[in-house]
């Protein structure tokens, strides 16, 4: 009996389940919901011609241009409806786990692997990110990519063809988000803390050099973004220890329970609630930390490769720039798996009188017991898709008369106008037009802002002109808009038009007005 046969025919069959598994869980209601604004972002700059793309990115948004080269080649494909574009994202999200077992095989044993690859497969914070058309599914992948090309050739022969692509799949992450560049960062960590020979940190600086050759024809366009103010996104709020928690949750079984945050989704679960939920899952991933003592090198390694690119960040935001929001982060799933499936196993061979087979399926249940009603939400509770920009067109097509004015606060431009098609005049209100003296005394405000703050502003002004060619005007704007820009437009709007009604798409409130100047048309009611 051939049983080494054997073993690789269920090997096989065990990887393709699991490979089966991620791309169902991924694809179930993939086109259920509509774009949020930063997908519809996403499809906006993709759709353009390939030169615009790029230059899009280069003057007016604060990533690098990779993912959006990749979706204009794929939208050119397939069109740019919901399911198409996400799908995109699901294959990169079904890579990654292939290459959560191959980087699991590798450092910690063929077992870990398959442990970290199930895992990585029904992780709802993975899902959620691979159901998200953004550029984090595809950072995931070069991040593995990159993590298993430096093993291989640190601790596995130190070749040379291994380094080389290494220098490759470094590029490729930059050009893809910026954090990428906390990959070699977290590896010259674990560099530093094996105490490797001269001759490998010589390697591993040559290497980073040819990234950094790699990235050279971007590099202009870097200091563009820094100069211009785009890399610098004060409108993010700051972070606190809380922030590290509701992290660990997502992580851990994507959090939503109880309240908590979920992928896209606030919450107000406390502290404590977060602590007391998660504690198995904690308890799970201190037992992977524990072996540590056993298998130092390569459960450092998983370590270094998950702590520096969340702690690096954390700290920028901490002490200057707010660059850190929890959703970027799904991108670290696969080492916090990896380390799950390391305390998995530790303590299915330590728990008395238990088989470490009943150990290990008892604790993928525990995971499974909390994956399970936080896919489930993902899935279909309405309260988690923030915004609902299909319904809120649809709203205004079908009650919207062909002469009124369809005037949208510019957050809600994009995502708005990618579903509405309608002839109606329309008109963005920037709310820096709005509010331009708090505006200019930001030391920070991209230059494009401020050459638009030379324009004529929407004011009461604007607003009667539109009044007498108008029988109404619908609003669009999504929540939240400052303040003062928000009694601006009230105060703007009041004079020259009354208010009809109001409806709220989960987060896109609709507002109806009727012009005090004419009579008012026959539409259909709202």
């Amino acid at each position: 009996m051939n049983r080494g046969g054997e073993g690789t025919t269920r090997l096989r069959v065990l990887l393709l389940g699991i490979l089966g598994g991620a791309c169902v869980l991924r694809l179930i209601r993939l086109g259920v919901k509509s774009f949020w604004t930063d997908e519809a972002y996403s499809v906006f700059v993709g759709s353009a011609p390939l030169s615009q793309v790029v230059e899009t990115i280069r003057t007016f948004d604060p990533h690098p241009p990779l993912y959006f080269v990749l979706l204009h080649v794929w939208l050119r494909a397939g069109g740019n409806g919901e399911s198409w574009v996400r799908l995109l994202s699901v294959l990169g999200g079904v890579t990654a786990v292939g290459l959560t077992y191959l980087l699991g095989r590798r450092v910690l044993g063929q077992r870990e692997g398959l442990l970290g690859a199930g895992l990585a497969a029904f992780s709802p914070f993975a899902v959620m990110a691979s159901q998200d058309a953004r550029m984090y599914p595809l950072l995931t992948v070069w991040g593995l990519g990159s993590s298993y090309l430096f093993w291989l050739a640190v601790e596995e022969g130190d070749r040379r063809r291994h380094w080389a692509m290494y220098a490759v799949v470094n590029a490729l992450a930059m050009y893809t988000h910026y954090f990428g560049v906390l990959f070699p960062l977290a590896h010259l960590g674990y560099l530093a803390w094996t105490r490797q020979p001269w001759r490998v940190l010589r390697r591993w600086l040559l290497t980073v050099g040819a990234t950094g050759v790699l990235l050279l024809p971007w590099l202009p366009a870097v200091v563009q973004q820094i100069v211009s103010g785009l890399g610098w996104p004060a409108f993010r709020g700051g972070v606190d220890e809380h922030t590290l928690l509701i992290l660990l949750t997502l992580l851990g079984f994507g959090g939503t329970l109880f309240d908590m945050p979920s992928y896209l989704a606030g919450g107000r679960a406390s502290p404590l609630t977060h602590l007391l939920v998660a504690l198995p899952v904690v308890g799970l991933f201190a037992a992977g930390l524990g072996e540590i003592r056993r298998r130092p090198r390569p459960v450092g390694f998983l370590v270094w490769i998950l702590a520096v690119p969340i702690l690096v960040p954390f700290l920028v935001a901490l002490h200057w720039l707010p660059v850190f929001v929890t959703r970027y982060f799904s991108f670290q799933a696969p080492a916090f798996v990896l380390l799950l499936s390391a305390g998995i196993t530790r303590l299915s061979g330590v728990i008395p009188r238990v088989p470490a087979r009943v150990a290990t399926a008892g604790a993928v249940l525990l995971m499974a017991a909390y994956s399970a009603p936080v896919l489930a939400s993902f899935y279909y509770d309405p309260r988690l898709a923030v915004t609902d920009w299909r319904a809120a067109a649809r709203h205004v097509a079908a009650h919207a008369t062909p002469g009124d004015l369809v005037l949208v606060v510019h957050h809600a431009a994009t995502p708005f106008f990618h579903y509405f098609k309608g002839s109606q005049p329309r008109r963005v209100v920037y709310v820096w037009e709005l509010a331009p003296e708090a505006w200019l005394r930001s030391p920070r405000l991209p230059e494009s802002i401020r050459r638009r703050l030379r324009e004529p502003p929407f004011d009461g002004v604007e607003a009667a002109r539109h009044a007498r060619r108008v029988p109404y005007a619908w609003v669009v704007m999504r929540e939240p808009v400052p303040p003062r820009a928000l009694m601006a437009l009230d105060e703007a709007l009041r004079q020259s038009f009354t208010l009809v009604s109001r409806v709220d798409f989960r987060g896109v409130d609709i507002y109806r007005l009727k012009s005090r100047y004419q009579p008012a048309a026959t539409p259909g009611s709202p």
